[in-house]
């Protein structure tokens, strides 16, 4: 057993390179969070501001509750802003690197270069031809926040063709999408369980009709619908778990190897995809995942859609409705078919 102790600066590089990328996020889908303001007075530059010339300069640091905490908008609402505390996103694991020292720089620089990072695949010879033209493969998007502590300037990095952003706006309504580039981009909101009412209850009437949160998605609907390129809105709802009395049944298996596999962004914390038929809607179910609603929350014995699965569901539908610019109505055929909504589950690492 080894009885002396080396300081690191004294190791040699191979070892020392060999440290700093354990250090480096894993070649995977990340995940980061920021809070998005969208009007003028909320443009002020503050300690909180990203500066940045490639991303939306509008982006900040974001309020996130404690890991096992789910979303409340109470607790939110009151959650300090901060880039660190309590913040799961992916750009906090190796941001340190870049300014720890040359070797650590030059580590993460390469690392950060490696087409596996991009997910994408090229043969010797196309690297070798890149190469030749342009000298090297371009560093991900990378930008600086001044942390309030030190007041020094901070680097995050991100890869926005492949990481999950998930946004914290003032007003989800009022959000421009447009800010999504020519690019399969990943986009989420964290769903806010007031949003499961998507259908009412008329006592007088005894029939179901539109609950009070519709006209929201219908103004998300548009919204989104308005960006004009392809991207994936995501729903975080945190109350979402996996079945422990889950077993998957013989046809599932059958089933199975045609679906798309589940898409999975990782940070502090995991977020995995949940496919509608995957989710269980009441007592005693058998299906991976669980959801905790209340039961019979209108108080009449007839089943109402509700919950997340609904909300996504009526959401899609009114996106492949067709928008009158001039009558407000769903009428003209604009095919609204670039945004694809799903439901996202939150996992501890």
């Amino acid at each position: 057993m080894a009885t002396e102790f080396h300081f690191f600066p004294l190791l040699p590089f191979k070892l020392k390179e060999m440290i700093w990328k354990f250090a480096i996020r894993p070649t995977l889908p990340g995940a980061h969070v920021f809070s998005k303001h969208e009007t003028t007075r909320d443009r002020c530059v503050s300690d909180n501001t990203l500066f940045c010339w490639e991303l939306e300069p509008r982006l900040a640091a974001p309020r996130c509750l404690p890991r096992g905490v789910g979303f409340d908008p109470a607790a939110q609402a009151a959650a300090p802003i901060s880039w660190t505390l309590n913040n799961p996103s992916a750009y906090l694991i190796d941001s340190g690197l870049w300014t720890a020292c040359k070797e650590s720089l030059l580590v993460i620089e390469k690392e950060f270069q490696n087409l596996a990072r991009r997910r994408e695949v090229w043969s010797p010879e196309e690297v070798e031809s890149f190469r030749k033209q342009r000298g090297r493969f371009p560093l991900p998007e990378t930008a600086t926040y001044k942390v309030s502590d030190d007041s020094r300037h901070r680097y995050l990095t991100v890869f926005p063709d492949q990481d999950l952003f998930i946004l914290q706006p003032n007003d989800i309504t009022a959000l421009n999408w447009k800010l999504v580039r020519e690019s399969e981009r990943h986009m989420a909101l964290e769903y806010n369980p007031a949003w499961d009412k998507v259908w009412g209850y008329d006592h007088a009437k005894d029939t179901v009709v539109r609950g009070a949160v519709r006209d929201f998605i219908d103004d998300l609907a548009f919204s989104t619908g308005k960006a004009g390129t392809r991207f994936f809105l995501w729903f975080i709802d945190y109350r979402i778990k996996r079945n422990p009395r889950y077993q998957m049944l013989d046809e599932e298996r059958t089933e199975w190897p045609r679906d798309d596999p589940l898409r999975t962004f990782n940070a502090k914390d995991r977020f995995v995809e949940v496919k509608p038929w995957q989710l269980g809607d009441c007592a005693e179910h058998n299906r991976m995942w669980d959801v905790s609603l209340e039961d019979n929350s209108y108080g009449v014995d007839v089943w109402i859609p509700y919950g997340p699965e609904a909300f996504v569901r009526v959401l899609t539908d009114e996106l492949d409705g067709h928008w009158d610019y001039e009558e407000k109505y769903w009428r003209k055929p604009l095919d609204f078919d670039w945004v694809e909504y799903g439901l996202l589950a939150c996992e501890d690492l």
